[in-house]
């Protein structure tokens, strides 16, 4: 197994996700006096749970006709609200300046906003992301954010969901052939 002192994608990915926590621990929904419980997920948020019943067996739960109980609209998937996934994209070596990775950030968050500012809600999050790397540059001592961000907002939204992503680009530190080691 070769074992590389240097930096990796995924130490990249664990440093953005340390630094998400530290600056949105405190942010608040609009109108409300509840902090945001953030979930936090690399690559992919996990699979929307079943709208079918199912007993603790994990069997279906069926009506006196045969057929599967459906669990309430109004019966949400918590997992699939209030969260930010760190995904790692596309990246490319520059033999100048080493790696160069794409991070995507995602975010979603549930508000039951009758005044419909969901995506003005993501796009104060994804500002203060983006300000936030902006002005550190540096994160975890080693990772360095380069200009050029981009973001997208998802506005297709199924009701009271709202989502949007941060995508930018991060330089890793280079990796010389000294600083790699056979580990036995």
């Amino acid at each position: 197994m070769i074992e590389i002192a240097g930096s990796t994608d995924i130490e990249l990915q664990e440093a953005v996700i340390k630094e998400l926590k530290k600056i949105s621990a405190d942010w608040r929904k609009p109108g409300s006096n509840r902090w945001i419980d953030w979930k936090y997920y690399t690559q992919m948020k996990p699979q929307k749970k079943d709208a079918i019943l199912v007993d603790e067996d994990g069997n279906y739960v069926i009506d006196e006709n045969g057929y599967p109980i459906m669990i309430p609209p109004e019966v949400r998937d918590e997992d699939q609200e209030d969260y930010m996934v760190v995904m790692i994209d596309d990246e490319d070596e520059n033999a100048e300046t080493g790696w160069v990775v794409n991070i995507i950030i995602a975010v979603s968050v549930y508000i039951e906003d009758d005044k419909n500012q969901g995506m003005r809600v993501i796009q104060d999050i994804l500002n203060r992301i983006w300000l936030h790397f902006a002005k550190k540059g540096i994160i975890a001592e080693k990772f360095e954010m380069e200009r050029g961000a981009k973001k997208r907002f998802n506005l297709e939204n199924i009701t009271n969901f709202y989502e949007g992503v941060l995508m930018t680009k991060w330089k890793l530190p280079m990796v010389f052939p000294e600083e790699v080691m056979e580990l036995s």
